[in-house]
């Protein structure tokens, strides 16, 4: 099974597809009227009404998804390069984050660990610290 071939052959099957090439079309002129929208809120200072419309990554993401499984190479790929970075803000700040956890002193942390440690580094989670000290056992009896 070679990765190119299989993306090359749905590519091509993809191309073929009247049905896939007008959903492809027709995504494209949803994000054009979405940007024209969007202009003309902002030329208006309506931030507000702005937010209200639908964000343009969910649409393409959404028409790459609704794909059947046949197309999965291509899928997978399309996914991959739609959600690199859109700049190297996120790359730096996450390779930061990762120096500072792996320092001389904690150079001997497992992947598991330090994957974990980025997680909470780069996510917004807040644990409950109430429920959590609610279910342990603070004393343990002899």
């Amino acid at each position: 099974m070679d990765p190119a071939r299989d993306f090359e052959a749905e590519l091509a099957d993809l191309k073929a597809s009247d049905m896939w090439v007008n959903k492809f079309k027709s995504l494209n002129e949803d994000l054009e009227r979405i940007v024209r929208q969007k202009a003309e809120l902002a030329s208006k200072h309506m931030w507000t009404e702005m937010k209200k419309l639908q964000p343009e990554d969910q649409l393409i993401i959404k028409t790459w998804n609704a794909l059947p499984v046949t197309y999965d190479t291509l899928k997978r790929v399309s996914i991959a390069v739609l959600t690199m970075f859109g700049s190297t803000y996120s790359c730096e700040q996450s390779f930061s984050h990762l120096k500072n956890i792996k320092s001389n002193l904690r150079s001997r942390l497992t992947d598991e660990s330090l994957n974990a440690c980025m997680k909470l580094n780069l996510t917004k989670y807040q644990p409950d610290y109430k429920a959590i000290s609610k279910s342990m056992q603070h004393q343990k009896s002899h």
